[in-house]
């Protein structure tokens, strides 16, 4: 296989993918690179120039074109899981899990966890591909504290009767293979009596069951929560509040809690802090804050005062607008 004909297949499969399967542009877009690295190692062509030519590319921006048709303000990033849509979660969990509430503690606790710690589905998550247990938050790498006295969420029998103060987690992993940057995480009660507690969430599940510290904490008789059970719920309250339910994932309960602390006004260093992101820039990515800086700047863009005429006339005029009698 050898120049257009390489091209011409993959534009066939790419058309396929979009409008058979229904797979995005972006999504096939990815295929597309699997299918060249699989062509490249088993030699059936020389390079990726073969199948990633002019050709395919005007197919692909067409589809992308056409995606953006009647949905200009559409956003390749994910939905953020605010705090308003987790206590649609907590209702969705109830309503499903009605007759199972071992699974809906258990699955409340995914959701606290992922939303209160600004975690990675990966880190607290099954998914489809097996991690290494010091990625994930496991019962032996999380614990709470009373006061100044420290107990494994492993030892939970020894709790005592009131609710924690706080409690902290470390995953010493972070993506693209960074061991030794994770920086610990931790969550407090809040503040006051309020409709959905995410350290008191946690702190039910572990309370609830004999957890093994060399397994992930989010383990159940079922096994470990899993990425599509998490996606079931976000679906269902994406469809209840009319939101796209494929950009309303898993992952955005790692956006929602800086937006919300970014709608608070809270400083970078400290929403950084709540990701463990490594810089502003990766942190920034995660923001959707339009509506907050609307509201911020709406004062200073109506002030007829800020920048009189006169000063405008005096700053791009020759000699400043003023005359020489």
């Amino acid at each position: 296989m050898r120049g257009r004909a390489a091209d011409e297949q993959v534009g066939l499969f790419v058309t396929h993918l979009i409008t058979v399967t229904n797979t995005s542009p972006a999504t096939a877009n990815q295929y597309i690179s699997h299918v060249v690295k699989s062509w490249i190692d088993s030699r059936t062509i020389r390079n990726a120039n073969e199948v990633r030519t002019p050709y395919l590319a005007s197919i692909i921006a067409g589809f992308e074109r056409k995606a953006r048709v009647g949905n200009p303000i559409k956003d390749k990033a994910s939905i953020p899981l605010t705090y308003p849509l987790l206590l649609e979660a907590v209702k969705a969990i109830d309503k499903k899990y009605a007759g199972s509430p071992a699974m809906a503690v258990a699955m409340k606790a995914a959701f606290a966890l992922g939303y209160g710690c600004s975690l990675r589905p990966g880190e607290y998550l099954k998914l489809q591909v097996e991690r290494e247990l010091d990625e994930q938050v496991c019962a032996g790498n999380i614990g709470f504290w009373w006061g100044d006295t420290h107990i494994p969420a492993s030892k939970s029998r020894t709790f005592p009767k009131r609710n924690a103060d706080r409690m902290t987690l470390a995953v010493d992993f972070l993506k693209n293979d960074q061991r030794g940057k994770g920086l610990p995480r931790a969550l407090a009660r809040a503040p006051s009596p309020t409709e959905f507690d995410c350290m008191i969430a946690i702190e039910k599940f572990v309370r609830s069951r004999e957890l093994d510290p060399a397994r992930p904490l989010l383990t159940t008789s079922n096994g470990q929560i899993k990425w599509t059970e998490i996606r079931i719920i976000c679906n269902e309250i994406a469809i209840t509040n009319k939101l796209d339910t494929k950009r309303l994932l898993p992952r955005s309960m790692r956006a929602g809690a800086v937006n919300q602390l970014d709608a608070c006004n809270h400083t970078s260093e400290t929403m950084e802090r709540q990701g463990g992101w490594q810089s502003t820039g990766g942190m920034r990515s995660y923001l959707r804050s339009d509506f907050r800086h609307a509201d911020l700047v709406s004062g200073a863009l109506h002030d007829v005062n800020a920048i009189p005429i006169a000063h405008t006339r005096h700053m791009f005029t020759p000699g400043g607008g003023f005359t020489c009698e």
